[in-house]
């Protein structure tokens, strides 16, 4: 069971205590790391603890909008209730994704802190191989199949986010289906189109096609603010 606790301000849940303990060390500059992304709101750290990586993201997040502090007042912030459907789906048997073993958070005014500490997923993004993804897409195709089934979904299958592994297999990195789980599988079917080619359901639904009405709203909108 994941409870919550108090730590640098931070609250903070995991699933075991020695991962709570990880994060510990790292805030007081007792483990050193490597930098995989560092930017003004975001970063991604590399570590390795009694031969096992980790990572460690931090997210920094302003809530500006109406419908972020609604959500966030109701369904709690995004990654938390994450840890906690990856952890199910784990327990399903789930192999396509890494696990988060600790989330950190602090609000401070607008501004929402995040500290994940997770499972590093070993592979290479299927972007490395070159622009020809036809001989992944089976694979690519039964992964987000059965990533569905265990209650998850991605929202951001770009060729970054899915890895090869040595062993010739696919995971899934960068969950971020932080909304209604129907809209979130109607954007994966739409990646697998757009980046892959692949057509998830014989028959899209309804959602399938107002995901890509939305979305091509979003990019005249931002095209005409460009404009101005």
């Amino acid at each position: 069971m994941i409870k919550p606790i108090n730590l640098n301000d931070f609250t903070v849940q995991s699933v075991d205590n020695y991962y709570v303990n990880i994060l510990s060390q790292f805030f007081d500059n007792q483990i050193s790391y490597q930098v995989l992304t560092e930017k003004k709101t975001r970063a991604v750290w590399l570590i390795e603890i009694e031969n096992k990586k980790y990572t460690i993201k931090w997210d920094c997040e302003k809530i500006n909008h109406l419908d972020q502090k609604i959500k966030l007042k109701f369904q709690g912030t995004f990654y938390p209730n994450l840890m906690k459907r990856i952890e199910k789906a784990k327990q399903m048997g789930c192999k396509l994704v890494g696990s988060i073993y600790v989330v950190a958070q602090r609000k401070k005014g607008n501004i929402l802190e995040t500290y994940l500490l997770s499972e590093y997923v070993e592979g290479v993004p299927i972007k490395n191989f070159g622009e020809d993804y036809s001989p992944y897409q089976t694979k690519i195709k039964e992964a987000v199949k059965q990533l569905h089934q265990f209650g998850l979904a991605s929202c951001d299958l770009n060729p970054f986010n899915i890895l090869l592994t040595d062993n010739n297999e696919i995971k899934i990195i960068d969950l971020s289906d932080n909304g209604m789980f129907c809209i979130a599988k109607a954007k994966d079917a739409r990646h697998l189109k757009r980046f892959y080619n692949i057509n998830l359901n014989n028959r899209p639904g309804i959602l399938y096609h107002l995901v890509g009405l939305r979305d091509k709203w979003i990019k005249l909108s931002r095209k005409l603010r460009n404009k101005k």
